[in-house]
């Protein structure tokens, strides 16, 4: 007790432990898990950040592109108009109309692309006026100098105001083009910074990633060890156990070899007492010269018939009693004892019997089948003191391979079924796993010795056939053997 004792609290402990470790496994995944989303979750947002740092710096660039290239256009214009004055000539004319038209498309992409800006709206709603006054001032030389009035065209010249007006719109430009670069640097940096965190990152979740590998890793490993751990546990006990249960076959078959032991005793005990009393009083009447000795003889007799049918009974059930075994036709063979039977059963038991057309023969021993079968019509009787019914069953059966195999103790092949059924008291299932026992008995003292079933268990065996019992309380008892056909004709 205290060995199993402590083996219970061992595996107790070990089924804790492993339960400990298996949850502590489980948390640690989680947060190996959670920290791996929020390292994705974070490399998403710097993937995001990267993307506005880029789209502004390209946004930037754009807005420096689009001043520097109005920037241009003014110079252009500056310079074809000085050229066409000092010249004298109108070819230029319409080009320079086209670059003051461009110059108009220019401002009205600048406005677009800096509304996010304050600073630099404010300096292209100062910028806007200079132009358009710059370029009107345009229109009216080159109209001038349509009209061929060179000179008054060159005295607007004189006069600087369009000078003035470039000075001032080349120093709005330039402040928006150094405007521009300034947020350039800056953007660029948050970009280099955006894309610093971005690789740091994707690192980190590399780096996470190998880290949920390993121990993911290392606690399967682990888990397989306690897998086999309680694998050869599970050998080791399974050893046990087998070890534990042929001590216990042991100990039943010593068991059974001490009851048997012990009904032969019983039984030849009370066979020899009457003998040896017969052969005592036998001697006494001897003595004195008294004739009426043959009762006495016959007593004696009946005592060593008794002893005889007991030892047959025993060899029977150990399977080594010699048979005769001849070819019989079940349903003709059971018409013979029919009568039998019924004296056996008695007047209260109703007794019928039902037999299948076209029955194969069986090849068996016509006596032992005989003491089997009257052995049940007597456990019948015993079972139904008020009267019943007794039914004897014949009918071919065929077992294949399966029904053999659930079976367990007979060959796949054709059989003829012989069942016998009464509708007594019936068996627990404790009594009925009994039953075949040798000198097991319900049967009061003096009544039964207990060799009937296990002689037919014995001697169907032997025959190369099977046996089984189906009964339940108050339901009554169904005994069915199986014979093994026989192929010759009886």
């Amino acid at each position: 007790m205290g060995n199993l004792a402590g083996d219970a609290t061992a595996s107790s402990f070990r089924m804790s432990l492993g339960k400990k470790y298996e949850s502590l496994g489980v948390i640690a995944l989680i947060m190996a898990f959670a920290i791996l989303a929020s390292a994705g979750f974070v490399t998403i947002r710097a993937e995001q950040y990267r993307r506005d740092a880029g789209a502004s710096l390209r946004h930037t660039l754009m807005v420096e592109s689009a001043l520097h290239r109005l920037d241009g256009a003014v110079r252009r214009v500056e310079s074809d108009e000085r050229g066409s004055i000092i010249a004298r000539e109108q070819h230029n004319f319409g080009a320079s109309s086209e670059l003051s038209r461009r110059i108009g498309r220019d401002m009205s992409n600048i406005a677009t692309l800096i509304s996010d800006n304050p600073q630099q709206v404010a300096r292209s709603a100062q910028l806007a006026p200079l132009l358009e006054e710059r370029l009107a001032l345009l229109d009216q030389k080159i109209e001038l100098m349509k009209q061929g009035r060179f000179d008054a065209a060159a005295e607007i010249v004189r006069t600087g105001r369009g000078a003035a007006l470039m000075e001032q719109v080349d120093a709005l430009i330039s402040q928006m083009i150094a405007e521009e670069e300034q947020l350039y640097r800056m953007r660029d940096e948050t970009f280099q910074r955006a894309t610093g965190s971005l690789k740091t990152s994707v690192a980190a979740m590399i780096a996470i990633l190998g880290a949920v590998a390993i121990f993911s890793v290392a606690l399967t490993h682990r888990q397989l060890a306690a897998l086999k751990n309680a694998y050869d546990q599970l050998l080791a006990e399974t050893a046990r156990r087998e070890a534990l249960e042929a001590k216990l076959r042991q100990s039943q078959r010593l068991e059974a070899l001490g009851q048997i032991a012990g009904g032969i005793a019983h039984d030849f005990n009370n066979m020899l007492t009457v003998i040896v009393a017969s052969l005592n009083i036998l001697q006494r009447k001897l003595k004195r010269k008294e004739s009426d000795c043959e009762a006495v003889i016959d007593s004696a007799l009946a005592g060593t018939h008794k002893a005889t049918n007991l030892v047959r009974r025993l060899l029977t059930f150990s399977r080594i009693q010699p048979l005769t075994p001849t070819i019989l036709d079940a349903k003709e063979f059971i018409a013979n004892i029919a009568s039998l039977l019924g004296t056996t059963l008695g007047p209260g038991v109703n007794f019928r019997t039902s037999c299948d057309e076209g029955l194969w023969p069986v090849r068996v021993d016509p006596i032992e089948l005989e003491n089997v079968m009257l052995n049940f019509a007597i456990n019948a009787r015993d079972a139904m003191p008020d009267g019943g019914r007794f039914t004897v069953q014949i009918a071919n059966r065929r077992v294949n391979a399966e029904a053999a195999q659930d079976i367990g103790d007979i060959a796949a092949g054709d059989y003829v079924s012989i069942t016998v059924t009464d509708s007594g008291e019936g068996m627990t299932p404790e009594v009925a796993a009994k039953a075949f026992d040798p000198f097991f008995t319900t049967k009061p003292i003096g009544q039964g010795t207990g060799l009937g079933l296990s002689q037919a268990h014995g001697f169907v065996r032997q025959s190369g056939g099977h046996i089984e019992i189906r009964s339940a309380p108050g339901e009554g008892a169904t005994i069915e053997m199986l014979l093994p056909r026989a192929e010759d004709e009886p």
